[in-house]
């Protein structure tokens, strides 16, 4: 949320690059140790507004994906895209990526 408002710069300057968001709705990190100490990650739940919306307002091309068949109809548009684009990928918050990681390296 802190670097959004430097997407109008890319915008202004015409760069051309992509920002991808796995947005998990939370503070990942925080909702991971609440879950291990037994606290209700609740807490660590954001209410963001929808990252491809702002994007959109500052003149960025956006999309959101929800799904890897979403990710996959980007790739022909996003070759032809000309300034900056945000990526908003949805994420399950009660996935821990890292212990996931750890466990495929294990085997």
């Amino acid at each position: 949320m802190m670097r959004l408002v430097e997407l109008w710069t890319a915008v202004r300057l015409k760069l051309r690059f992509v920002v991808v968001v796995l947005n998990d709705a939370c503070d990942g990190m925080e909702y991971h140790t609440l879950s291990t100490h037994g606290v209700d990650p609740k807490y660590s739940l954001c209410d963001w507004p929808e990252f491809a919306d702002v994007a959109r307002s500052l003149g960025v091309r956006a999309y959101t994906v929800r799904n890897l068949g979403e990710l996959e109809c980007l790739r022909e548009e996003l070759a032809e895209v000309e300034g900056p684009i945000l990526i908003d990928i949805k994420a399950d918050s009660a996935v821990d990526i890292a212990a996931a990681r750890q466990s495929r390296h294990a085997d």
